[in-house]
């Protein structure tokens, strides 16, 4: 038995999520299945990296599937890519170890949240950013990510917690960045809370007009309440950037496209 390493890229805009759901065939999830399937011939399912939710993008999601089909990974990038719609693509395909599963032996992912200073929304990036008609002090944006940086108990952040749940969660790196009248803000760590992100970057931009301070930022930790921290931000700014996982031997078989 074969197990494929698929990296995916993806605009999540009409999609609901990641997740296939049952009478919901818009799922980025549920079209790969379905192309796999047509092309493979029987059932597959795949094992995705990270569930994103509705109208959220992706650069490199990565996910993984088993086997017995001989075909080369070169000609399933370019046979998958030709069934899949225009949304989505195969970047690469490469066949690995057995143990290998693309979310649990995942190391960590890296999100990018992006906003549109432009003084008129612009309709086709809008589409990968969040219109902002507001102020951005980039400097306190950045001076309240290092306070972020490091292990936390991020409850704050998360759109809701259940009783007993480990909050605690460990951002690796954090940094903002202006290209242009884009500002993104990219978050990596090993792990996150539902709408973690979104709530992080929603609180960073009201740092960045002035309604919060970058110093408010350990007080909002500490809190651990929802309320005190910044708005959750809409999904379409939201973009999976990478995923990381621990080197390993690519197996006998790998393609990227283009």
């Amino acid at each position: 038995m074969r197990n494929i390493k698929l990296t995916i890229e993806y605009d999540g805009t009409r999609y609901h999520g990641w997740q296939r759901q049952k009478d919901v065939p818009e799922t980025i999830e549920g079209k790969l299945e379905a192309a796999l399937s047509a092309l493979l011939g029987g059932e597959i399912d795949i094992q995705g990296a990270s569930r994103t939710d509705a109208g959220v993008h992706a650069l490199g999601q990565v996910a993984n599937f088993a086997t017995e089909h001989p075909i080369p990974c070169a000609n399933l990038v370019r046979a998958l890519n030709d069934k899949l719609p225009g949304d989505i693509a195969v970047r690469e395909a490469v066949e690995v170890p057995p143990g290998f599963n693309s979310r649990f032996s995942a190391r960590g992912k890296r999100y990018r949240y992006t906003v549109d200073t432009s003084a008129v929304r612009r309709p086709v990036t809008g589409r990968f950013a969040l219109h902002w008609k507001h102020p951005v002090d980039l400097e306190a944006i950045q001076a309240a990510m290092k306070t972020l940086e490091g292990e936390h108990d991020f409850a704050a952040f998360a759109a809701e917690v259940k009783a007993g749940q480990n909050t605690v969660r460990t951002l690796t790196s954090l940094s903002a960045t202006l290209e242009g009248a884009f500002v993104h803000m990219d978050v990596a760590g090993t792990a996150f809370l539902y709408n973690m992100v979104r709530a992080i970057a929603g609180t960073l931009l009201d740092m960045g007009r002035g309604r919060l301070k970058p110093e408010d930022m350990s007080t909002i930790l500490e809190s651990r309440d929802r309320g005190r921290a910044g708005p959750t931000l809409p999904a379409c700014g939201l973009t999976l950037v990478e995923i990381s996982y621990d080197s390993f031997d690519p197996g006998l078989d790998n393609a990227r496209s283009g």
